[in-house]
């Protein structure tokens, strides 16, 4: 009986180290991959406290989110009071998300509780997959300023496209104007010629009919 209850409440040692490199790795990304890290911020600004159930293997631990990374137990923190979150997935859905970013199975979990934030997840879970991860590898090697200055070319590289734009909208205005003018003054043409036929015609009706009434009178 003793034996039976130390064997539930002791996961098995194989498990312990799977959630430990688990939780190495995983932390390792979210401190280096910039597109992951954005993805977990929400997370971690909260400290979302997620229950995993999973079938094939059948086990329940918790991934809590902190400003470390991501901390990994079989137990229930004792700070928190409930898991904010609560997935049900089976084993082998959460290792092809992880080896290969499957989007059929993160579409497979179940989750309860923050119904805001699974979208969220399910694009934190497809940020951490390894195809992911190795699309990003290059920003781990650069140093910190490297990273906050890539947005600073990109914003700069925006301010330029919308100048661009903004000189071309300008230009197309113009010869917007330049066209409406055109066709007002062809309007006015037209108009002025219209008019000039018309007097002519009438001019020719009235010598026809005068000269009509000459010889006939």
């Amino acid at each position: 009986m003793n034996d039976s209850q130390q064997n539930k409440n002791n996961p098995h040692l194989l498990q312990s180290l799977v959630l430990i490199f688990l939780e190495t790795v995983l932390t390792f990304v979210l401190k280096h991959d910039r597109i992951a890290r954005e993805h977990a911020k929400p997370f971690i600004k909260s400290k979302i406290c997620i229950q995993f159930n999973t079938f094939l293997p059948s086990e329940v631990f918790y991934v809590t989110f902190d400003q470390k990374g991501l901390l990994f137990d079989f137990h229930q923190p004792q700070h928190v009071e409930a898991p904010q979150f609560v997935i049900s997935a089976s084993g082998l859905d959460l290792f092809r998300i992880l080896l290969t970013g499957s989007e059929s199975s993160i579409r497979k979990i179940r989750m309860t509780g923050e119904e805001h934030l699974h979208d969220e997840f399910r694009i934190l879970l497809s940020s951490l997959s390894l195809p992911a991860v190795t699309r990003d590898w290059k920003n781990w090697l650069a140093a910190d300023d490297v990273s906050t200055k890539i947005p600073k070319q990109s914003i700069e590289s925006l301010f330029k496209r919308i100048e661009q734009q903004r000189s071309q909208i300008n230009q197309l205005t113009i010869e917007n104007k330049s066209y409406q003018f055109d066709l007002k003054t062809l309007q006015h043409k037209y108009k002025l010629m219209c008019t000039i036929f018309g007097l002519i015609i009438f001019i020719l009706l009235v010598s026809i009919v005068t000269l009509l009434w000459y010889n006939f009178a």
